[in-house]
């Protein structure tokens, strides 16, 4: 379950048309409004549970869920390969909650001591999903996830997620289906999402 780097490339740049007519036609309490329910389906108090601890989102796009914590972390990082083609306010208002920017994709980067990686709407992007989960496995103490599955690929969307791919890396065990329209103004997509820890 792997894509080429040029089919990457190809990806990412319709992605982020995408997500240029959203910043133009999406207000900010729509893209709050979704993170906030992520957290809750993961089990997350962005205001509260973060303080303490070095946390990585990966394709955090341009208004992540780490916005949401109002700077109450040890230590924030971004991976979000397309940053510098969304308008320079956006990398901006990360770096001034002292969220660190980086641009490189999750494969090439190497933390150590992280305490959670989050995955939310983003494996339909990479090069390859499984490596990006067993890398977070391999590296955090906690990992979050909320992703759409069973989602047919487009352009924007190379991988089609399922729910053995979360459960190949994390065990039978893991993880809880969303039902697709079941919430107002969240996915219309079945997804899945769950919480592992070391």
């Amino acid at each position: 379950m792997e894509i080429t780097r040029e089919r990457w490339d190809e990806a990412q740049a319709a992605e982020c048309l995408d997500h240029l007519e959203n910043l133009k036609n999406s207000p900010d309490s729509l893209y709050h409004h979704g993170e906030s329910l992520v957290a809750q389906y993961v089990g997350l108090n962005l205001q509260e549970d973060l303080k303490d601890k070095f946390i990585i989102e990966v394709g955090a796009g341009p208004k992540g869920a780490v916005l949401l914590t109002g700077g109450n972390f040890k230590r924030a990082i971004v991976v979000e390969p397309l940053i510098d083609k969304f308008p320079p306010e956006i990398r901006q208002i990360y770096e001034d909650m002292g969220v660190e920017v980086v641009t490189e994709m999750y494969e090439d980067v190497d933390y150590e001591d992280v305490d959670e990686t989050w995955f939310f709407n983003v494996l339909q992007h990479v090069i390859s999903p499984e490596r990006q989960l067993q890398k977070a496995k391999d590296t955090s103490k906690i990992v979050r996830v909320f992703e759409p599955i069973d989602y047919p690929p487009n352009l924007c969307h190379p991988h089609v997620l399922t729910q053995q791919l979360f459960t190949g890396v994390f065990g039978e065990s893991f993880g809880t289906k969303y039902q697709g329209g079941s919430r107002s103004d969240f996915h219309t997509a079945d997804c899945y999402y769950g919480v592992w820890q070391q």
